[in-house]
């Protein structure tokens, strides 16, 4: 069986409050990253109304925990942007 590890990092968003999930998972030499959002780390509200804006918030915290995973978004194989409106 594959060790897993779990990715912690404080630039990105913490999992919210008593969540149980990790902000990523390497396993195998992947990196599994959990949702992100258009939040800023230390803060609790989006970024903006702006799905622009949101979207590239979101992929700041996925870059800074691939970061601290020894990754990046250079070697990112698949994402999904989902808006609600």
């Amino acid at each position: 069986m594959t060790e897993k590890q779990a990715i912690r990092t404080d630039a990105a968003p913490a999992p919210f409050q008593g969540a149980p999930y990790s902000q990523a998972i390497a396993a195998g030499g992947f990196v599994f990253v959990s949702g992100q959002v258009g939040i800023r780390p230390g803060e609790t509200q989006v970024v903006s109304d702006s799905v622009e804006e949101q979207t590239e918030q979101a992929f700041a915290n996925v870059g800074a925990i691939l970061s601290a995973a020894g990754s990046g978004l250079d070697r990112l194989v698949k994402t999904t942007v989902t808006t609600e409106r």
